[in-house]
């Protein structure tokens, strides 16, 4: 079904990418399929080049939860805490300059907000990418299996409710080691972007 979707058109990356999602959308019943490649956000604007209908989504999320959520992950050594944080505050620049560069086709969410507003930011986001709000996209799917086994120990929370009481999970999970270097590395930006509790920590 790929090859003939893409088989009439140009031979090149766009349209191989275009016609996986158009392919992906399809068989699932969709009209119109999403993408979230984390690293994409790199490539948004060659990818707003490609697809001048195109819309973007920048989740930002506490970074203290962002990297220990990535520390649970198996293959993440505990020692590289600090590039996790470099690479959080390189991603929440970058979302920041590409929101400014092209405010109308690149839209940034507060994870924390999703969370304690959901049907509110949801419309949001609907009107953003000019979709209509239904009132199911709040309702778990119940299903069990969009998400493999092997990564189940750190995503199964993905599947259930919004939970606000994931926000500031850092505060009940973070050891005294982890919050001084987290602190001192990201708490500028966290204090910038409005984060609670982001003061340095004494050592």
């Amino acid at each position: 079904q790929l090859l003939a979707r893409f088989m009439p058109r140009p031979a090149d990356p766009p349209h191989l990418l275009r016609s996986a999602l158009e392919e992906y959308a399809a068989m699932h019943g969709k009209h119109r399929a999403g993408e979230k490649t984390p690293f994409h956000l790199y490539h948004v604007p060659r990818l707003l080049q490609w697809y001048p209908e195109a819309r973007v989504l920048c989740i930002v999320r506490d970074g203290r939860d962002v990297v220990l959520s990535i520390l649970r992950a198996p293959w993440t050594p505990h020692q590289m805490i600090r590039e996790h944080c470099r690479k959080w505050l390189r991603a929440v620049r970058y979302g920041e300059w590409l929101a400014q560069r092209y405010p109308e086709r690149v839209r940034q969410v507060r994870f924390e907000e999703l969370l304690a507003q959901p049907e509110a930011i949801t419309r949001q986001v609907d009107a953003f990418v000019g979709l209509d709000f239904e009132a199911q996209q709040l309702v778990p799917s119940g299903r069990t299996d969009t998400i493999p086994d092997r990564e189940r120990p750190w995503k199964a929370r993905a599947e259930q409710d919004f939970d606000p009481s994931r926000i500031g999970d850092w505060a009940r999970r973070a050891t005294p080691a982890q919050s001084r270097v987290m602190s001192s590395m990201m708490g500028p930006t966290l204090r910038r972007l409005g984060f609670a509790d982001a003061a340095p920590v004494p050592c």
